[in-house]
């Protein structure tokens, strides 16, 4: 492998001009074939690094089989073998036949199917490396197109990924040392060349049998100037444990040289104790740990490494960056002090080591200092003015830190208050940046100021109470932020030029649940919670009131259908009138038990975008029989018969077997909806009666009013749906106002004649789940009659009356 590398050392590295211009030639001239090749195949995501050891694949398995059809050519290179695979690009062994060395091409799968963050990262692999010559980073050589696809052809690596000499047990702290140096010196080269790597961990480390240290992978790479609307500030880019914290809060502008020395020495953190430095059981989670807590010190995990090395370590992963190495060439510079036996920067030596450091080769003058300091002390003790001098310095000292600290604890209490109206819907995001970052400048200052006093007198009771104050300050602080995060999650802001932005809901959640945890009794909080969560508040009402109701979900938020015990009633909501209370996101069965009556259900939907009127549901419960309204004596238009007087009965509320939530009975005749409704001691429903029920006193043309509401009830041609669930009351907003569901939907309906004529008899009134629009009147209308024959018998279906209550 030693001659191979050699002599693939000939090869000369493309500029980064050349490169870049290439490839981006390339991948237009190749979309058209691209989309052809890949279209339903869904992106995937290349990590730059290959495996010696995918020589072989599985035999006998799919896989195998897949990785066995190799082309033979890439271009003018000769394929070997397939290294690795992911969704989005696939990475090959070749040989150039010319030189007869071997290198690896990696080609990126996907074409116009392919993500724009795909082909971006692929072509910024390709400019960012290209620009970059040294021995720690894997070189690219070429670029081309394969089959419509664009490739890279790079410098072939015998060895193992840092992670997997790890995994191996393989790294000893000596090694650990060694591989981060050459990190180091890797990534000072490319942060000379203004190129950022930004996803530095142990997977994109190559270790060859020499040892050498080669970085690559950098598809996630920044050019210093480069435009940052590339990547959208806000955006988090890497790997989460290995982020510095700049990098994990989406701040792209502060993420520089000094955020790869972060993740160089996260890398060294995880070679010399097996763990990373943050790990926990969500990217959330490790996010959030990366940029609040510290790592536990690696002499506890792993005793043998030395002290100065940790300090090295340690020194990378401060969260500040003024207190980091400034440059990865620091950090090099510091391992090979190690490496020689000298004191390392990273670890100044205190006050006392240096003195006696200085008193060991001085001693002479430490003894006239020594002697020196005795004197002044002896002064001081006699000295009584000196001593009350002193005293009165220090009170002074005390009052001006206190008045300090109340006048900026005064000014931030003013600040964070201001932070509300910056939270008004009227406000720029801004307006609340600048008036957050004032707040935490006055918050720092009073900070600052207590500490000060309280380091003066540390039982002094004005610098407690401040100290109190400013805590409760800077938990304010951090809710009203987070409430501004739920705010913009759930509104986010719209630019004049850019694609529409949909809310994020789960991002939303997070953000509010965080500021109640600091803040329970947080009022707006809590309402933003619940638009994530999607909860709104309902109130039922009955005529007459002071019945039990209960409510149990059917329907998810997403639209799927749960499980359902009929005899599970559900959550017990109390007594009616229900007032405001709190229901998550589905379609919910109401079942109502009113003392001496049978139990009757309605349906009611709850969503984000359900409007406060079907929020408030009444429902009349005067009929005794389950699952039937009670309809009053009063007129109705009868079809080619005139204004008719229809007694008062009861009807069922849903289609037979008329029960919510349950499919109807269709595909039945005339006579067995007439033998079904006797047999539950009812009638099959008369037209008068159904036209009755559905259109009520006021003669309203549909059951829930007089104008026509798109996609209300389940019938099948509406606004393009051809298909829709037929499941009784599924439709909660087709209802008439005594609670009767369906009548403009699910299926049409038999009734019987008023006169016993034979031709009324072969009447159905009401729409099916397949009515078509194009004449709603007598289609889904309450006024839509038909004769049977122009129905489909699977589409019949019916519903039962009674005469008494």
């Amino acid at each position: 492998m030693r001659d191979i590398q050699e002599t693939s050392d000939e090869l000369e590295p493309v500029s980064p001009e050349a490169a870049a211009a290439e490839l981006m030639q390339q991948n237009v001239a190749a979309g058209a074939e691209l989309a052809k090749q890949n279209a339903g195949g869904a992106p995937g995501h290349i990590t730059g690094r290959w495996k010696q050891a995918a020589r072989g694949g599985a035999g006998g398995n799919s896989e195998g089989d897949a990785r066995r059809k190799l082309p033979k050519t890439i271009g003018e290179y000769e394929v070997l073998d397939e290294i690795n695979r992911g969704g989005m690009g696939i990475v090959y062994k070749a040989v150039d036949p010319k030189l007869k060395r071997l290198v690896a091409i990696k080609v990126l799968l996907a074409g116009d199917g392919a993500r724009n963050e795909d082909l971006l990262r692929f072509q910024r692999e390709a400019q960012a490396t290209a620009r970059l010559q040294h021995p720690n980073i894997v070189p690219i050589y070429a670029t081309g197109s394969f089959d419509g696809k664009p490739y890279l052809v790079m410098d072939f690596v015998e060895g193992r990924t840092a992670k997997q000499l790890k995994e191996e047990g393989r790294i000893s702290p000596r090694l650990a040392l060694s591989i981060i140096e050459g990190v180091a010196d890797g990534l000072h080269h490319a942060h000379l060349h203004g190129v950022v790597h930004r996803d530095v961990k142990p997977a994109n480390i190559m270790v060859d049998k020499q040892e050498r240290v080669q970085l690559m992978d950098f598809g996630l790479a920044r050019r210093v100037d480069e435009d940052l609307e590339v990547t959208r500030a806000g955006t988090t880019m890497g790997t989460p444990s290995y982020m510095s914290p700049e990098q994990a809060e989406g701040n792209l502008k502060n993420v520089d040289a000094q955020s790869d020395v972060y993740s160089a020495g996260a890398c060294l953190y995880e070679l010399l104790t097996g763990r990373s430095p943050f790990d926990g059981p969500t990217i959330m989670v490790v996010l959030r740990k990366v940029m609040e807590d510290t790592p536990v010190p690696p002499r506890k995990l792993n005793s043998k490494i030395h002290k100065d090395v940790e300090t090295i370590c340690l020194k990378c992963l401060e969260k500040g960056k003024a207190h980091r190495y400034l440059s990865a060439r620091e950090l090099a510079e510091d391992i090979r002090r190690f490496n020689a036996g000298e004191a390392i920067n990273a670890k100044p030596l205190g006050r006392w080591a240096l003195f006696f450091r200085g008193a060991r080769r001085h001693k002479g003058i430490v003894a006239v200092l020594l002697v020196t300091l005795l004197a002044f002390i002896f002064l001081l003790i006699d000295s009584r003015l000196q001593a009350r001098a002193q005293v009165e310095k220090q009170e002074q000292a005390l009052k001006s830190a206190l008045d300090e600290g109340k006048v900026a604890l005064a000014k931030a209490d003013d600040a964070v208050a201001a932070l509300g109206q910056a939270q008004s819907p009227g406000a720029s995001l801004s307006e609340f940046q600048q008036q957050s970052a004032r707040a935490r400048t006055f918050l720092s200052d009073a900070s600052n100021a207590f500490s000060h006093a309280e380091g003066i007198a540390p039982e002094n009771a004005q610098s407690k109470a401040g100290l109190e104050r400013l805590k409760k300050l800077e938990n304010d602080l951090e809710v009203r932020h987070f409430i501004n995060k739920a705010q913009l999650f759930l509104n986010p802001p719209q630019g004049p030029d850019e694609p529409l932005i949909l809310p994020n809901y789960a991002s939303a959640e997070f953000a509010a649940q965080e500021a109640l945890d600091r803040d329970p009794g947080n009022v707006r909080a809590r309402e933003l919670l619940h638009a994530a969560a999607g909860i709104r508040k309902v109130t039922v009402d009955t005529e007459p009131e002071g019945v039990q109701v209960f409510a149990a979900r059917i329907v998810d938020a997403l639209g799927r259908q749960l499980r359902h015990d009929p005899g599970d009633l559900g959550k017990d909501l109390g007594l009616t009138p229900v007032q405001n209370k709190e229901l998550e996101p589905g379609t919910y069965i109401l079942t109502f038990h009113h003392a001496g009556n049978a139990a009757q259900q309605a349906t009611l939907a709850v969503s984000r975008d359900t409007s406060e009127e079907w929020l408030h549901f009444t429902l009349p419960l005067y009929a005794k029989e389950e699952n039937m309204a009670w309809i009053h004596e009063g007129n109705v238009s009868l079809p080619q018969v005139g204004v008719t007087r229809i007694p008062a009965f009861a009807i069922d509320r849903f289609e037979y077997p008329n029960k919510a939530g349950v499919v109807p009975t269709t595909g039945v005749s005339l006579l067995e909806a007439q033998g079904l409704c006797r047999e539950k001691n009812k009638q099959l429903c008369t037209s008068g009666q159904w036209l009755r029920a559905c259109m009520g006193d006021k003669e309203r043309r549909y059951p829930y009013g007089k104008d026509y509401i798109s996609q209300t009830c389940a019938a099948g041609f509406d606004a393009n749906v051809q298909k829709q669930p037929m499941l009784a009351g599924i439709f909660t907003r087709c209802h008439t106002p005594d609670g009767i569901y369906d009548m403009s939907g699910n299926a049409a309906e038999w009734t019987d004649s008023e006169h016993g004529d034979s031709d009324s008899q072969e009447t159905v009134f009401g729409g099916d789940w397949t009515s078509s629009f194009s004449v709603p009147d007598i289609t889904i209308s309450c006024r839509g009659r038909r004769l049977a024959a122009e129905v489909s018998k699977e589409q019949l279906g019916f519903r039962c009356c009674k005469v008494s209550k």
